[in-house]
């Protein structure tokens, strides 16, 4: 067998048998053939096959026996490279994203892959260099939460489109054909939507952010607003409240933060609805405060109905909400960038996960006052 490369030919031949040793077509205990077998099927001389299989002798995988032939005495290592994957998340909290972080994990290690993990903490400059220092490194491909803006990174849009291996978590990119796998906002939202018109909330009152816009939130106050439509009780400019300018990532001691505060009580004092609708955990987190300021009681005086959970975080007891399946998200998105990688086709670029509604008591059915859960 002639083998041709740039290595020196008993180099060649070293890693050959090397590699039929590992196979097991050379099996521990067994033979290998005869030098002259193997010059003749290697078409080279005797002192090259010698070197060979000197270099085996050297890494103890052979031993030469006078009167008996060589000897295989185990199988070399398999050789290991190790494989990277890119996370960039945005942030995290206890109600979202945490356990999202956590299997991601838990996925990508049982595949193979060490996972390289970035904070952008909303910061679009931060998302524009982690993408950047991610795709030089030895990184196969990313995963990425995005920052929640209204225009997209500038650096993580070329290289999708120019089609690397990146799989968007959870907010779509609008207009960005893009692999996605995220919660169905819009179905989830809608679904909420029927729940409150059901226990005839029919004035609601949304609040969500003056700043921070992003698909998942879009899509929500769309589903909403279509819901009551068809309910033939259509959402008036009093039903959202879009004024909140911190976020989760605000001091809670800080003035912009009890100014929100403030702003949600004057709202709910100046034109009460009967229940409160809050688009993510820290809106949450500041209604329940307006509420505790303003005494009034969930879900006596007012229903309070949330996007995901704030208990663990901001110690305020929880409320019925909207929960997303973030180990299923996980499993999609590392599933979905291991077949790209791979060269598998890929029948559906973009995946949806249903969400659930998680009872606890806070939404008042006002069609049947005595029944919070039906």
């Amino acid at each position: 067998m002639a083998v041709k490369n740039k290595d020196p030919l008993y180099t060649q031949i070293y890693k050959d048998i090397r590699s039929k040793i590992q196979s097991g077509e050379y099996p521990a205990g067994k033979l290998i053939p005869s030098e002259k077998n193997l010059i003749q099927h290697y078409s080279v001389s005797r002192i090259t096959v010698q070197n060979a299989l000197k270099m085996l002798v050297n890494e103890s995988l052979i031993k030469r026996r006078p009167g008996v032939g060589t000897v295989v005495l185990s199988a070399p290592e398999p050789s290991y490279e190790p494989h990277f994957l890119g996370l960039i998340m945005s942030g995290f909290l206890e109600s979202f994203g945490n356990e999202l972080l956590n299997d991601i994990q838990a996925q990508a290690s049982k595949r193979g892959y060490f996972l390289i993990v970035k904070f952008t903490n909303e910061d679009q400059t931060l998302e524009k260099r982690y993408t950047q220092e991610l795709m030089q490194l030895p990184v196969e491909s990313l995963l990425v939460d995005p920052v929640q803006r209204a225009f997209h990174d500038s650096k993580l849009v070329p290289y999708i489109l120019q089609g690397k291996p990146i799989v968007v978590i959870d907010k779509a990119l609008d207009g960005i054909d893009s692999m996605l796998v995220s919660t169905d906002h819009y179905a989830g939202a809608f679904q909420s939507a029927n729940y409150l018109i059901k226990r005839g909330h029919r004035k609601i009152r949304i609040f969500s952010y003056k700043i921070i816009s992003n698909s998942s939130l879009g899509q929500r106050i769309k589903a909403f607003r279509s819901a009551y439509a068809q309910a033939g009780s259509p959402l008036d400019n009093h039903s959202l409240l879009a004024r909140i300018n911190s976020t989760y990532q605000s001091s809670p001691v800080a003035a912009i933060v009890e100014r929100d505060v403030n702003t949600i009580k004057e709202s709910l004092v100046n034109d009460p609805p009967t229940c409160i609708v809050v688009l993510d955990s820290y809106l949450a987190y500041l209604a329940r405060r307006a509420l505790r300021q303003l005494k009034w009681r969930v879900p006596h005086d007012i229903s309070f109905f949330g996007f995901d959970s704030s208990s663990m975080i901001y110690n305020s007891g929880n409320y019925t909400y909207l929960a997303q399946n973030e180990s299923q998200i996980a499993e999609n998105a590392v599933d979905l960038l291991i077949r790209y990688i791979n060269g598998q086709t890929i029948s559906n670029r973009q995946l949806y996960i249903p969400s659930s509604i998680q009872e606890h008591g806070t939404v008042k059915n006002l069609i049947s006052p005595n029944n919070y859960k039906s």
